[in-house]
């Protein structure tokens, strides 16, 4: 009899147990809901503030990767049609843009954008000073004078004189003296303004990326 009142008393006490456990949890689940419910729309303002300044900051890099890739395509159909004249700083240049762009266009950040559109915009303009180099004896007159504004040299040289302070090493400083050089060679073929303006903005392309931080 003692036994049985124990385990009648155990199974009285064990119900009561489980009464007041899903009575708690019950509880505690109604609790919860209305917590979350009270502060998701909060979470959901702050989220969605969070996700506009992220697409807002990436604004710029999207403009940049684009035109990189209006570049890319332009550089590309030239260079493939003169392909055996094409010399190895452009064949570097394309090459070493189309690096740094999958880069970009892979990385959330999308970091290095503005290099990938500075290379890939003078390997662009050097390809068709490749096409106006190749086609002068075919140039039928001479241009009129003041085709080519001098202003525009100027400038380019300036920004230059900003981003040449500091000493590059390897690849970025091949991209340096390279820079220079054609805008030397731009200002160089005032006879040709077709020519002189490729390279310049070929010179105007590389000068952008290091400004970048090439």
């Amino acid at each position: 009899m003692a036994n049985e009142m124990v385990r009648r008393g155990g199974e009285s006490l064990a119900k009561r147990n489980e009464s007041v456990v899903k009575k708690h949890a019950k509880k505690s689940v109604k609790h919860a809901a209305k917590k979350a419910a009270k502060h998701a729309p909060k979470k959901a303002a702050k989220h969605a503030k969070k996700s506009a300044k992220h697409l807002k900051r990436d604004k710029k890099s999207d403009a940049a990767l684009e035109k990189a890739f209006h570049h890319l395509q332009r550089a590309a159909a030239v260079i493939s049609l003169i392909e055996k004249d094409a010399g190895g700083d452009l064949r570097m240049l394309l090459s070493q843009g189309v690096e740094i762009y999958s880069v970009a266009t892979d990385s959330v950040t999308k970091q290095n954008a503005k290099s990938a559109l500075g290379l890939l915009r003078a390997a662009e303009h050097l390809a068709m000073a490749g096409l106006y180099s190749a086609r002068e004896k075919y140039r039928p007159a001479a241009a009129p004078s003041g085709a080519l504004e001098p202003e525009g040299f100027a400038e380019l040289r300036s920004r230059f004189s900003k981003v040449t302070v500091v000493e590059r090493k390897g690849y970025g400083g091949r991209v340096q003296s390279m820079g220079l050089e054609l805008l030397k060679r731009s200002e160089g073929a005032d006879h040709d303004p077709h020519l002189a303006w490729e390279l310049r903005m070929a010179a105007d392309g590389l000068c952008l990326a290091l400004e970048a931080g090439l």
